[in-house]
């Protein structure tokens, strides 16, 4: 998939190559090496913030769990009330009669779908200066949210450990 006229250049690439559990050289071999990427989109991506990552406590962490546990780009269609959405976070607008309801559907970054718990990653590929993490944290928290709770419907077990992960800055955040 190439990159839409509404994406930043690279930006599909980028998200399709996040998620890969590979050292940086293999990552960037293999992107060059496919045929469905140009050289101007494989230009795109930060190979040394993916490295990073990756080598990063956490990303050390997931890669470690069992390969068929992790999930990448997870599509999900949950339901929420009013009420759940208003409990979740108040910037969630919900201005709905209490009977109605809310399909929410979605594409979590990776998730860790562990026996008894899920562990949920979401990637942020926004440039920034370090003084607005609080900042990005609090405006990207209730999406986060929201993917944690669907998640948890879904598949009947809690989210315990919600990441964002900011590639620019090499920091991931608890939410």
């Amino acid at each position: 998939q190439r990159a839409s006229l509404n994406e930043p250049a690279g930006f599909c690439v980028q998200r399709r190559f996040v998620f890969e559990l590979v050292p940086r050289q293999e990552l960037q071999e293999e992107v060059m090496c496919r045929s469905d990427f140009c050289r101007e989109e494989a230009g795109t991506l930060d190979f040394a913030a993916l490295a990073k990552f990756w080598s990063s406590e956490r990303g050390r962490l997931l890669r470690a769990q069992p390969h068929n546990l992790i999930h990448r780009e997870l599509p999900f269609t949950a339901r929420f009330s009013p009420a759940d959405l208003a409990e979740l976070s108040p910037t969630i607008p919900a201005k709905l009669p209490p009977e109605e309801f809310v399909v929410v559907q979605g594409v979590a970054d990776l998730a860790v779908i562990l026996p008894s718990e899920i562990w949920l990653l979401d990637f942020k590929t926004d440039h920034f200066a370090a003084a607005e993490l609080d900042a990005k944290r609090a405006e990207h928290g209730p999406q986060l949210r929201l993917y944690a709770a669907a998640l948890s419907r879904i598949y009947g077990r809690p989210v315990t450990r919600r990441w964002l992960h900011f590639l620019a800055l090499n920091r991931t955040c608890d939410v």
